[in-house]
């Protein structure tokens, strides 16, 4: 008995790291395939986070050739070129019998440039880094209009030395905007504050049209309800009588104060519902023709 439990003890103890592995592999695959997608549209820092966020869950060569291509395109040679180095070692690395990559000469080639870059740059640092904290999860960062990733960043933004316009904006805040200034070789670090957007006004807007329209649809039922006893009342009464004519005047102005009320109360019902966003606008509103008027009916979920 002892002996059965101890081999399903080691049975559990393997098993465990295998499925995390595995978990984490296909983590690792989905954000490949973000960062794919954000690589061909030319997005190479947005693809660099991504690249990197699954290179820290699997160590695949393709992944380090990848980042080394978004450094490339951002014009950071030193990044490019620790990158394609390090490509060539790994794949020695993970594929002992073809040492070279396929894509060997290429690679290559990319190693002599990014060299002539260092080389032809001089030693003293023309660019500085911009790091941003207190972001929201998913909020986007821009550098004089162009998109420079979203948060959480990996790593400061790498700029040329000047002056540059950074916007942070975020779904339900307003957008924050600040002139910076960036100096050689400095690490400059700004904190940012989001401020929820106001929706407090909007909102009373929006429940003050439906009420509007509750109270109307209220009096032009009741002003219906009123046309229809009247004429009721007409009908039953001689034709020419003072009862006739009284009923069938108090049944016409109930059908116009009907009419009039039922058209306000749509009207308000349809603002309401512009009020609201598009997942909450859930609202009908039909008028039915009868013989002596019309019938008003509505189905609201607000």
């Amino acid at each position: 008995m002892w002996g059965r439990c101890s081999i399903f003890a080691l049975v559990l103890l393997f098993c465990a790291p295998v499925e995390a592995n595995r978990a984490a592999v296909r983590k690792a695959k989905a954000l490949f395939k973000k960062a794919e997608l954000e690589y061909r549209l030319g997005n190479f820092a947005l693809a660099l986070t991504k690249y990197k966020a699954a290179l820290r869950l699997t160590r695949r060569p393709s992944l380090i050739f990848n980042i080394a291509q978004c450094h490339r395109y951002l014009r950071q040679p030193d990044r490019a070129l620790f990158f394609y180095e390090l490509y060539l070692s790994d794949w020695k690395r993970v594929n002992p019998a073809a040492p070279r990559p396929p894509n060997f000469d290429e690679v290559r080639e990319y190693i002599a440039n990014m060299r002539k870059a260092l080389v032809v740059r001089p030693a003293a640092p023309k660019e500085g880094k911009l790091l941003l904290t207190g972001l929201p999860p998913g909020a986007e960062v821009r550098i004089d209009g162009e998109t420079r990733g979203r948060a959480p960043l990996s790593d400061p933004i790498r700029l040329a030395a000047g002056r540059y316009r950074v916007e942070v904006l975020a779904d339900g805040f307003e957008m924050w905007s600040k002139r910076v200034k960036i100096r050689a070789g400095a690490e400059i670090e700004r904190s940012v504050t989001l401020r929820q957007r106001r929706m407090r006004a909007h909102r009373k807007r929006g429940h003050g049209w439906l009420v509007t329209a509750i109270v109307t649809a209220s009096i032009a039922l009741g002003s219906e309800i009123g046309a229809l006893i009247s004429t009721s009342k007409a009908n039953d009464a001689i034709r020419d009588s003072s009862d006739f004519k009284t009923a069938s005047k108090l049944a016409i102005t109930g059908h116009i104060v009907a009419g009039s009320f039922a058209v306000i109360s749509a009207v308000s019902f349809y603002l309401q519902y512009r009020s609201k966003s598009g997942a909450d606008r859930r609202a009908s509103l039909s008028v039915t023709p009868t013989v002596s008027g019309a019938l008003l009916s509505g189905r609201l979920s607000f």
